[in-house]
């Protein structure tokens, strides 16, 4: 059950910063108030009593949306608007973007979410969180920004980069929900960490956090990642405009043929498609897909029953060089003419697992096909011979 919050606005505000997450406001403005996020979220109605740990936490899910009652209360505490609020979480996206527009009615439900939603934890830029010199952001820090927790997010376009997900002292993922906890902010009862500070906990039996500053791109020296080249560039800027833009039916159309596409790559690897990606960003894939088949060896033995075989290409990577890199193959896949693109699909379904492979078979069910474009699925139709009544091979488009 959430907590109540005192009915009375907090002695303090702070603006949000454009594009911020709402874990990103809780981060800066409890710093501002020298308070624990925990605490901010308990006084701003964030706060949820977790009846199995007997603790209270700010829950993940909160970055989707929030009910009336918790914007009306976040708002009246933090003296902001419903709607400036509502734009800290990823729902006034859901209309673009349809893993979100599938999730949302599933959050009081215990299903998995879409695979092509990971707002359980986030990447970064450490100059964006750097701040741009202003007072405020000189103490409190830059943005964590919400966009950073969608999937399709792979690079900071102002600093052109690609986002960075460990870190460079822990080697663990700064935000993200741990194990025994609902709550992507680690150590969130602590309240003398600065926000562009690591808040993993590198001591289990102190529960010491890391503390390591991300907000200093000369400590990410170590981790070498390839430069953004403008063509890979071009391919963010389009995936970002289309989460804002006008037409958020071809929005929709056109992220259901991107996550569609994506399975095919991912269940053909590493067999790829002739209109490739750099090198570079073909080994980073190539290391994501060799982890995720290690894990799932590492676990087959405690499996009972039949062996569940490879899932990997239900798995996005969390690596951003690994992600622009099934990124870009998808996008230049479709962009090839329709004859060609039929050629090249039928090429990776070819080297795809059988529809007898007991997971594989309902893999593309779970793609949003009804959302596909015509195009996309006039050339899938008939390439998936083992089964010609498939959910491609049903509809007229």
């Amino acid at each position: 059950m959430n907590t109540l919050p005192d009915d009375r606005p907090l002695p303090r505000s702070l603006i949000p910063l454009p594009g911020e997450s709402l874990f990103g406001f809780i981060l800066r403005f409890s710093h501002r108030l020298d308070e624990s996020p925990l605490q901010l979220g308990k006084r701003t109605g964030v706060s949820y009593l977790a009846s199995r740990q007997g603790a209270h936490s700010i829950p993940s899910w909160l970055l989707l949306r929030l009910d009336t009652s918790q914007l009306r209360s976040f708002a009246k505490a933090t003296r902001l608007s419903e709607e400036a609020v509502d734009e800290l979480t990823l729902r006034p996206l859901s209309t673009h973007y349809p893993p979100l527009a599938e999730a949302l009615p599933l959050l009081d439900r215990k299903t998995a979410l879409p695979p092509w939603l990971r707002f359980e934890t986030t990447r970064y830029c450490p100059s964006c969180l750097a701040g741009d010199g202003s007072t405020i952001q000189n103490r409190h820090g830059g943005p964590w920004k919400r966009q950073w927790h969608l999937p399709i997010v792979f690079a900071c376009l102002d600093h052109n980069v690609f986002l960075r997900d460990i870190c460079p002292a822990c080697q663990q993922q700064p935000l993200q929900r741990t194990p025994g906890t609902n709550s992507p902010i680690p150590t969130q009862g602590l309240a003398s960490l600065h926000p562009a500070q690591c808040r993993r906990t590198v001591a289990l039996a102190t529960k010491q956090p890391c503390g390591a500053r991300l907000d200093r791109p000369a400590h990410h020296a170590g981790q070498n990642l390839p430069p953004l080249t403008p063509d890979i560039a071009t391919i963010q800027q389009e995936l970002l405009d289309l989460l804002k833009g006008p037409a958020p039916v071809h929005a929709q159309t056109f992220f259901a043929d991107l996550n569609l596409v994506t399975t095919v790559i991912s269940a053909a690897w590493p067999h790829h498609p002739a209109a490739s990606a750099p090198t570079e960003l073909l080994d980073a894939f190539n290391s994501h897909h060799a982890a995720q088949q290690a894990l799932i060896e590492s676990r087959e033995p405690q499996i009972k029953g039949p062996p569940r075989l490879d899932t990997s290409w239900r798995i996005t990577p969390q690596s951003a060089p690994a992600k622009a890199a099934l990124l870009t193959m998808a996008r230049h896949c479709l962009r090839l003419p329709a004859g060609h693109l039929r050629e090249q699909l039928t090429e990776l379904l070819g080297h795809a697992p059988s529809w007898s492979h007991p997971r594989w078979g309902g893999a593309l069910e779970a793609t949003s096909v009804q959302r596909c474009s015509t195009q996309l699925r006039m050339a899938l139709r008939g390439t998936l011979t083992e089964r010609p009544t498939g959910p491609l091979n049903r509809h007229d488009g």
